[in-house]
């Protein structure tokens, strides 16, 4: 598990809610925190991530992960800059797709 961002991640939640909103959600919030931290040891800010958001596939950096759990919806996910997608949407990019990267992004298929 990655260690770092599981408190990183902890701890930016505890800042962005009240106390008793933290007690109501901690429960859902961890063990989202402990999926993406143990099963997606790839993701990390600034490292690229294979994601397809309105059927266009891209490679582009993660930009910072999230965390809601209002009343319109609970959702932990990444900014890629070019949307927002579920952690568990990501994907791993080929070698190849790594070297083809060009700094800003780089459209794999639609």
């Amino acid at each position: 598990m990655n260690f770092k961002l599981y408190l990183k991640l902890i701890d930016q939640y505890i800042e962005s809610v009240t106390y008793a909103h933290f007690q109501k959600n901690i429960g859902w919030v961890k063990r989202h925190i402990e999926r993406l931290c143990t099963e997606f040891p790839f993701l990390e800010e600034g490292e690229l991530v294979k994601h397809t958001i309105g059927g266009t596939t891209r490679v582009s950096k993660v930009r910072r992960f999230f965390i809601s759990t209002n009343y319109a919806g609970s959702f932990v996910g990444i900014d890629t800059g070019y949307g927002n997608i579920w952690y568990y949407e990501a994907q791993k990019p080929t070698q190849k797709e790594i070297e083809e990267f060009d700094g800003h992004c780089l459209v794999v298929g639609e």
